[in-house]
């Protein structure tokens, strides 16, 4: 079955610091044969402090979530989004990361996952000259893409959508596009007591938090 036939949930994961696996907002976008059928933005509780360059990028501060729920209260009304369906995100490795290392954090079972990434998908199209990055902001400004607000998660949410069925539309599909995650993590307890992720991949959160300040720098995933 091609990816487009499935159902395709992107999603867009906002952080509030490099440190932590923690979500302070996240972006659903749920699509069937190309129709949006519903959108839903959540502001999240971390439970753990914000840096100054995560507000910087995204606008979302202590006080925003303050009456917000955590993601404990939160996951039973979005986990249903997560089955079967396709998950798309920009640089999912990223989004998934967090996803997955914040489950871990609160002892919540990851369910299973099958994915697509539109920097993935890009980098197999074409050359990284073609546009000069594989941003979010550069990609939909190449594709004629509408980003209202980047770094609204759900406004990255719907641009990274249309960025998929942009690229499905112009360069057909790739066997590869579509795969299952794999995180193979498990919570552990850092010094300070506090759940945290041990990843037995190559996505480890000192990664993440390498990729994070680096994109930081550019303001953009």
């Amino acid at each position: 079955m091609e990816t487009q036939e499935k159902r395709i949930v992107a999603i867009d994961v906002e952080t509030p610091n490099g440190r932590d696996a923690a979500i302070c907002q996240i972006g659903i976008v749920v699509a069937e044969y190309g129709d949006v059928l519903t959108t839903e933005s959540y502001l999240v509780d971390p439970e753990v402090p914000f840096d100054a360059q995560n507000i910087a990028i995204h606008g979302i501060t202590p006080a925003d979530v303050r009456n917000a729920p955590n993601f404990p209260t939160l996951w039973p009304r979005i986990a249903h989004r997560f089955q079967d369906s396709v998950i798309v995100a920009h640089n999912a490795a990223f989004d998934l990361g967090v996803l997955t290392g914040t489950l871990n954090r609160y002892g919540i079972p990851v369910p299973e996952i099958t994915y697509c990434c539109t920097v993935q998908m890009a980098r197999r199209r074409f050359s990284r000259e073609t546009y000069g990055s594989y941003r979010l902001d550069t990609l939909c400004a190449a594709f004629d893409i509408r980003l209202e607000n980047h770094h609204d998660a759900l406004c990255d949410a719907l641009a990274c959508y249309k960025l998929y069925r942009e690229l499905l539309s112009d360069f057909g599909t790739d066997p590869r596009d579509v795969r299952p995650y794999h995180p193979k993590a498990k919570p552990v307890k850092n010094p300070s007591g506090r759940f945290s992720t041990e990843s037995e991949t190559d996505l480890t959160l000192s990664k993440l938090r390498e990729w994070r300040t680096n994109m930081s720098e550019n303001l953009s995933k």
